[in-house]
């Protein structure tokens, strides 16, 4: 097995599993050389990072890493496994022990790698050996490759359906973007998210999603959802769009329109067919299908929505679509030129009504089936 790095802090006894169909798991590192390389990761950012960066330690007037760490021990008093974990390993005598203990708590996801990180490693072994050094490149087959692939597509996939953001989501996952060794993780913002979840509350926030204790049995319950519905129905529908939800993720910082077209095509791939265009002028008939299909499906996903509401932005995403996809800049000037358009909200509302889409989806596909062929 091998792994990515989550943005999640939090002990877990036993490994989570989220895809029984794909061999996922959320767990913590185990082994020691699972717990050396996070614990260097960790060190490397907390030296390197340049923008906010809290103590180690300090007085008791200042906010350190080791405070908000006895501030999480003391607001999740209940869990006795994290009780268990503290008492047996956390240590703030040395910097070391501190790096360590983050580590032992950071939560990972596993998948199957088919145990070609080792065998990676033994012929580096062996060509250092040798006085060889070399780089291997690994295709996209490579188990490597492919199913670190599928487990971030996947990852996409479930932070959709599980983030409590509704009209703000921007397409976050809860793999970390920064997995590779190079790349610093948000290590401090899940210490700090972690710590402000020790205050109890009841109500609900927007960013209950981004941290563990809160999100995980909405976790477990969305991922036993999806492998169910894996498990009778053709998979290939949902991992392209698996594939495009992480693709927009990697697209969200360069050209919010590209997000516009891919996440419009989400809804088209599932909803809209091709019409007779001998009869029908085809894009007004997709426009059509779209606006109909989606809207009766948004609605009966949350009956509190405004109906016209959702047609009406439906119909304004659709319309900036074909703006953009046609390359129509004149219309799009004047489109960017009004106040109250951002171009960020549209990305926001679609993402809340794909994941309400999705939802549907998974309850019933042989409505959605019937829905997209009508």
């Amino acid at each position: 097995m091998n792994f990515l790095i989550t943005d999640y802090v939090y002990p877990i006894k036993d490994p989570i599993c989220i895809s029984q169909k794909n061999k996922f798991y959320l767990d913590n590192p185990k082994t020691e050389k699972e717990i050396l390389f996070l614990k260097n990761k960790i060190k490397h950012d907390h030296l390197h990072v340049t923008h906010f960066r809290l103590p180690l330690k300090a007085d008791s007037q200042t906010v350190s890493i080791t405070s908000l760490l006895r501030l999480i021990r003391k607001g999740f008093n209940d869990d006795k496994y994290l009780c268990e974990i503290f008492n047996n390993h956390f240590s703030a005598k040395s910097y070391d022990k501190i790096y360590e203990f983050i580590a032992r708590i950071w939560v990972i996801a596993r998948f199957n790698d088919e145990g070609q990180f080792e065998v990676l490693e033994k012929e580096k072994k062996k060509m250092i050996e040798r006085g060889v050094y070399s780089i291997h490149l690994l295709d996209d087959e490579d188990p490597l490759i492919k199913n670190s692939t599928a487990l971030k597509n996947y990852s996409h996939l479930l932070s959709l359906l599980i983030n409590t953001e509704k009209d703000e989501y921007s397409g976050n996952c809860f793999i970390s973007k920064n997995s590779s060794y190079d790349e610093n993780i948000s290590y401090m913002k899940s210490l700090l998210y972690l710590s402000f979840a020790t205050n109890k509350r009841q109500k609900k926030e927007r960013s209950d999603w981004e941290i563990f204790p809160y999100v995980k049995q909405d976790l477990i319950k969305t991922s036993n959802n999806i492998d169910n519905f894996l498990n009778k129905n053709n998979q290939k529908t949902l991992g392209y769009i698996s594939d495009l939800l992480r693709i927009t993720s990697q697209q969200r910082f360069t050209d919010p329109m590209i997000n516009v077209v891919l996440l419009t095509s989400i809804i088209e791939f599932m909803l809209t067919r091709n019409p007779d265009f001998n009869r029908f002028n085809v894009e007004d008939s997709i426009n059509k299908q779209f606006q109909l299909k989606a809207s009766l499906l948004i609605y009966q996903n949350d009956k509190k929505r405004n109906l016209l509401k959702i047609k009406e932005d439906l119909k304004n995403i659709y319309n900036l679509r074909s703006i953009i996809a046609h390359g129509d800049f004149e219309n799009l000037k004047k489109l960017i030129k009004k106040k109250e358009f951002y171009i960020e909200n549209n990305i926001h509302i679609l993402f809340e009504y794909i994941k309400a889409i999705i939802q549907e989806y998974i309850k019933d596909p042989e409505y959605i089936d019937f829905l997209k062929k009508s």
